[in-house]
């Protein structure tokens, strides 16, 4: 009307007013759920207090502790997020090759149900490509993604 949209909805009967009005509150609740994963983000993480915490050398429970340290702060940021998907390593052997690792991670997983090893699809260590190692092959950062 005169250049404007008019958006026209029937009325409903009580009844399905109420159902509608679940419906739509279902979607809201699906809506406040973490998109970010950040439920994920302290798997794996080693507490000084745990009995693994008290097995392993200060040096490492400290390089721990700065690692999640610095993961929190990171995930303050709402443009990040823990990937459901993506494992990450840190401390990698610079001599460390990406075949070896994929190896490894397969030895691993080999307990488990082979949909699992199927699910492995790319093993990447992080390379600098300014620096080089002894072969003249870019040299390791020292972390990775599987």
């Amino acid at each position: 009307v005169d250049g404007r949209v008019l958006s026209i909805a029937r009325a409903v009967d009580r009844a399905s007013a109420a159902k509608l009005r679940e419906e739509n509150e279902k979607k809201r609740e699906g809506a406040r759920e973490d998109r970010r994963h950040l439920h994920l983000a302290k798997e794996g993480q080693v507490e000084a207090d745990s009995e693994a915490g008290r097995a392993m050398s200060k040096e490492d429970l400290a390089k721990r502790q700065k690692s999640a340290q610095e993961k929190r702060a990171k995930l303050k940021n709402p443009n990040f997020f823990v990937s459901k998907t993506r494992l990450s390593f840190r401390n990698v052997p610079v001599a460390l090759a990406d075949a070896d690792l994929r190896k490894a991670i397969l030895q691993y997983m080999e307990g488990g149900p082979p949909s699992h090893r199927r699910a492995l699809k790319k093993v990447i260590i992080m390379r600098s490509p300014d620096r080089m190692d002894q072969n003249g092959k870019p040299r390791s950062l020292g972390y990775g993604f599987v």
